[in-house]
């Protein structure tokens, strides 16, 4: 009975970490294909950089909640892809990670 907690546990902790780490790793991706896609070129007729696009999105403060909206969304791909393959603690943890997301974004949507 022990062992099957501890693998509870152990599968909620692993939710929570994959549900934190990949909405700011992914929606920046995202986010800038379909900006390339609509703006290929900044004003100088350069092409944009990954990175160079992900600081400037960092840098807007303003724009900061939204984009930590939208990324939260993609936690919701995930959550149901672990419900299909019955990863339950899982997916719990996707849900645990979402609420934390939510709770930065009205903080600094407040602030």
């Amino acid at each position: 009975m022990r062992d099957v907690i501890k693998q509870h546990k152990k599968a909620k902790k692993i939710g929570i970490l994959i549900g934190a780490v990949t909405p700011p790793l992914v929606s920046p991706l995202v986010c800038y294909i379909l900006f390339v896609v609509n703006k290929p070129r900044d004003s100088f007729g350069e092409f944009y950089s990954y990175w160079g696009f992900y600081e400037s999105l960092l840098n807007y403060v303003v724009k900061l909640p939204t984009f930590i909206s939208l990324s939260a969304i993609g936690n919701l791909a995930v959550f149901f892809v672990l419900l299909q393959l019955k990863k339950d603690w899982m997916a719990r943890g996707i849900i645990y990670s979402t609420m934390g997301w939510a709770i930065i974004y009205f903080t600094l949507k407040l602030w």
